[in-house]
């Protein structure tokens, strides 16, 4: 009877040590390591059923000092005497948010608009210099021919001659049938650092009905200057003259 009790107290001794190797070896492989193989590890001794003749060794798995990659597995995290898991893998990122419809009509309201000041402003004052450069040359020069009664007939028609130079506005009178008798004519001064670039152009028409061509002298938009014929030369427009411009 006492050596049964003996061998049992030993069984139960033999139990004990073994409940506590295990305990030791499983604390010990959450504190070394936080991959999956030693959480499969501590499982394995954890859950292994008892046996009394079975041997169990509570050597240590080596501490791996590599840095391990994150492969998304679960890991062993030790807190206090619990055993708890945490997955590790990336969680997607949230969709992207658009902008209100608003602000995309307000941004193609900023654009249109920076266009529209480009358009109309270096982009277009550039195109008709460049047009008038190719038209006019510089400095600006107008030519054309007219029969005004000034020493010239139809065969042999005055040519005229109209310049911007450096803003000043002349015309000057070839006649066709003696231009040793030729005239010149000073119009205006214009001012401003694009005075030079303005064309002038010339239109011969009986501007007071005495049946004799008179000359409108024309700066890009701006109100003609007229001039009218006296049968030898032209002179400046008055306040007593009644022209029809139309």
């Amino acid at each position: 009877m006492s050596s049964y009790h003996e061998n049992a107290e030993h069984l139960r001794q033999q139990n004990y040590q073994r409940r506590q190797a295990t305990e030791t070896a499983r604390q010990q492989a959450i504190a070394d390591t936080d991959t999956q193989e030693a959480y499969d590890f501590v499982e394995e001794r954890h859950l292994r059923p008892a046996s009394s003749a079975i041997r169990y060794t509570t050597t240590n798995p080596p501490r791996n000092s590599t840095a391990r990659p994150n492969t998304g597995a679960p890991l062993p995290v030790r807190s206090g005497n619990a055993l708890m898991v945490y997955q590790t893998s990336k969680q997607p990122k949230p969709p992207r948010r658009r902008g209100h419809w608003l602000w995309w009509v307000g941004i193609s309201a900023m654009v249109s608009l920076f266009l529209y000041s480009i358009v109309t402003g270096p982009l277009t004052n550039w195109w008709n210099n460049h047009q008038n450069d190719v038209t006019y040359g510089f400095p600006r020069t107008y030519q054309a021919d007219a029969v005004v009664g000034h020493n010239d007939d139809k065969a042999h028609p005055t040519h005229f001659l109209a310049v911007n130079l450096n803003g000043e506005i002349m015309v000057f009178e070839i006649p066709g049938l003696d231009p040793s008798h030729g005239q010149q004519y000073m119009v205006t001064r214009l001012v401003g650092a694009d005075a030079a670039s303005f064309p002038v152009t010339l239109t011969f028409k009986d501007l007071n009905g005495d049946g004799k061509l008179d000359m409108l002298v024309q700066i890009v938009n701006g109100q003609p200057f007229a001039y009218i014929n006296d049968g030898a030369r032209f002179r400046p427009a008055t306040a007593d003259d009644k022209l029809n411009t139309n």
